[in-house]
């Protein structure tokens, strides 16, 4: 139950399961403090079991002396922080659920091409479509937080909601960069070679400079490719974004409409995904690339094992230092499909 919620609410972060989700991490934490595996696995969490001696290397949060220790408080139950951002490209991508390590998928290679017959009864002529088969594998990405069970008895703050915040996300932070910027396997759409590429016209090597009429080469390179523009999408940072809207006309107008929630953000007519892991001021630099145009059904996200919450209280440190350990973990591989099919702006050299 706390696997698939935890899933949920990183998708949906205002929805009413959302509130569930915050109460079962909470839920869950306590029992921990309580040492009440029982009730641990009651709610669907798993109840870990670590036996070592070796020293953690990691200041615990809580506890006297820790360098994040939370005061109770009688009038103020939240932690002050900016909430970041979730991923716009999450609910766009291509999702494959993942039956083992690495998978294998088709690519079209060549399509069916008709041909006109001459006459009348005459020989048609036979097409065969031909795939390449891609391989995409699975990785872990994890954290883990040691917790002190003082911590979970004194603070009146919302533990269980602060949680599931702060690992929805990281694992958000996380599906984007892989996506985008991952220089690593999987490499991300941003440092992909096999996109097609536009070069700012105006010779600039610094992303300040890009221009709409930037974004409008993109489009007419993409068109270039059969179909690429259908549901084709701009992926750029909120930064870039602003500094498009900044350009005015002769007249001193903006070039791109001010944004409403009622309006989707487009320009050139083409739909905008925001990123706060796409390339922005601090990544700026000669021949580097920070704005995509491509359909994002084209960006797959396979899912070995989603959103996992463990917690680990049957451990030496719950006995000598009163600590729990709880672990979020997810399985998941990236690839972008048909790399031919996005076209990448990038500065000049």
């Amino acid at each position: 139950m706390l696997r698939t919620a935890v899933k949920s609410g990183i998708l949906a972060p205002d929805s009413r399961e959302d509130a569930a989700v915050c109460g079962s991490i909470g839920a869950m934490v306590k029992a921990a403090a309580r040492g009440d595996t029982n009730k641990i696995q009651e709610m669907g969490g798993n109840a870990g079991y670590l036996e070592t001696k070796a020293d953690l290397g990691t200041p615990l949060v809580g506890g006297d002396g820790a360098t994040a220790y939370l005061v109770p408080t009688q009038f103020y139950e939240g932690v002050m922080r900016i909430v970041e951002e979730r991923s716009e490209l999450m609910s766009q991508v291509t999702k494959w659920e993942m039956n083992a390590k690495t998978i294998d998928y088709p690519r079209k290679n060549a399509g069916i091409s008709l041909t006109k017959v001459g006459t009348d009864g005459g020989d048609l002529t036979e097409t065969n479509p031909t795939f390449t088969g891609v391989a995409m594998s699975a990785y872990t990405y994890a954290a883990w937080v040691g917790l002190s069970q003082e911590l979970l008895e004194d603070n009146d703050t919302n533990l269980g909601q602060y949680f599931r915040e702060l690992f929805g996300e990281a694992a958000a932070t996380t599906f984007d960069t892989e996506l985008l910027t991952s220089a690593a396997t999987p490499v991300g759409l941003f440092n992909d070679t096999s996109t097609r590429t536009v070069t700012m016209a105006n010779g600039s090597p610094g992303f300040s400079d890009v221009r709409v009429s930037d974004l409008r080469d993109m489009v007419k390179d993409l068109a270039l490719v059969k179909g690429a523009l259908r549901n084709a999408h701009f992926i750029m940072s909120p930064w870039v974004h602003e500094t498009l809207r900044d350009e005015v006309n002769a007249q001193g107008d903006p070039i791109i409409a001010a944004w409403i929630d009622s309006t989707p953000r487009r320009i050139n007519g083409k739909p905008i995904l925001l990123s706060y892991e796409a390339p922005d001021s601090a990544d700026s630099a000669a021949s580097t690339k920070f704005v995509a145009l491509g359909d994002p059904r084209n960006l797959v996200w396979g899912e070995r094992i989603a959103l996992e919450v463990k917690v680990f209280d049957a451990t030496q440190y719950a006995v000598t230092n009163t600590e729990i350990l709880i672990r979020c973990r997810v399985r998941w591989g990236f690839d972008v499909a048909l790399p031919s099919a996005f076209t990448v702006l990038k500065t000049s050299a």
